[in-house]
């Protein structure tokens, strides 16, 4: 199970609202328990659903060792949420998708 972010109130809520996981803190503890792990986040850059920023802290916050920060690679696109709704960003991620799997089985 991964952090919750701290709230106020009752346990699970935030405002009356359920309270959301962490997750970045099981990724970097994923990632330092077995140091293969090789991560991919498509980025949109006008992305409501996933803001653009909130994942760059996010993955740079991991407490990951210089070693092992190369596991995370990034790929950025002209794109909201849906990145194959822009057919030419679509075209990058598939070309950026397959040269982080050839790279992550080579490694």
């Amino acid at each position: 199970m991964g952090k919750e972010i701290p709230t106020s109130g009752a346990p699970g809520q935030r405002g009356g609202e359920p309270s959301q996981s962490y997750v970045a803190a099981d990724l970097g503890a994923a990632i330092r328990k077995n140091p293969h792990l090789h991560v991919f986040s498509a980025n949109g850059y006008f992305d409501l659903a996933t803001p653009f920023f909130a994942t760059e802290y996010d993955l740079s916050h991991m407490d990951l060792d210089p070693s092992l920060r190369g596991n995370v690679q990034r790929g950025y696109y002209p794109s909201g949420h849906m990145i194959y709704l822009n057919v030419d960003a679509l075209h990058q991620l598939k070309d950026d998708l397959a040269a982080f799997i050839t790279k992550s089985v080579g490694n």
